[in-house]
């Protein structure tokens, strides 16, 4: 039992590198778009730090284009999908300090105990 448990203790901590280490920022939502998790790689690029967590997404978001992404985010959590934007559109990020960043973001989902979580893995566009 023990050793079980110590594999089980590693892996996690495996996954948590792997997780905060990624080159890629990722952002873990629940269903009502509030921020749950975070990588350093988000930090490093927005400046947003733990004081995001419990946040809405809008946050991020362009204050021009909060009302218009509701109506994408209803459709993406009704049929969620792992898609790769690759639309032509280049989608921005207001960081903490208020300038926006050029970013591109794939989304996924991750259904767990029977709720979904969302997934961002967001690249900065230079």
């Amino acid at each position: 039992m023990a050793l079980d448990l110590e594999r089980l203790v590693e892996r996690a901590e495996i996954w948590q590198l792997l997780f905060d280490e990624c080159p890629l920022g990722v952002a873990v939502f629940n269903s009502s778009m509030k921020f749950l998790l975070i990588n350093h790689a988000f930090t490093d690029m927005t400046g947003y730090k733990t004081d995001i967590l419990g946040k809405d997404l809008k946050e991020v978001l362009p204050s021009e284009f909060r009302k218009s992404h509701r109506k994408y985010e209803k459709e993406y959590a009704s049929k969620p999908v792992k898609k790769t934007n690759r639309h032509g559109l280049t989608p921005y990020i207001v960081k903490l300090d208020g300038d926006r960043l050029a970013v591109d973001i794939d989304l996924s989902y991750i259904k767990y105990d029977g709720t979904i979580y969302y997934v961002a893995f967001i690249r900065r566009i230079v």
